[in-house]
């Protein structure tokens, strides 16, 4: 196999990306991470549209999406991914242009106040 090296006293590595004759990983499992983000109760005073599932400490639930979305994988990345999304932003954009519940709910059963 070909090898590279370094002229800072590193290991020489080979073009498989092992170091030095050690072929197999030092950690027990390959993949992603045995343990999972938890939902933390100063993500919602960050951004307040987003609260804990209750019985499930690895989700959240975004008031304006209305819907529940996973931190487990991680963590805080997830809840500003979600924040960043496309959809979460229209729906943002259709609540500020939308007319207020107390408005609509005034309009429809009082009536419009010009006579």
């Amino acid at each position: 196999m070909a090898e590279t090296s370094s002229d800072c006293g590193r290991k020489k590595a080979k073009v498989d990306g092992s170091l030095d004759g050690s072929s197999a990983s030092s950690r027990k499992f390959d993949g992603a991470a045995r343990f999972k983000s938890k939902f933390q109760p100063s993500w919602s005073k960050k951004w307040p549209c987003i609260i804990a599932v209750p019985r499930s400490p690895t989700e959240f639930r975004c008031m304006v999406c209305d819907k529940v979305c996973s931190c487990a994988h991680q963590g805080e990345s997830d809840v500003t991914r979600h924040i960043q999304g496309e959809k979460h932003q229209k729906n943002v954009r259709a609540r500020t242009n939308a007319a207020p519940v107390k408005f609509i709910w005034v309009y429809f059963y009082l009536g419009s106040t010009e006579r």
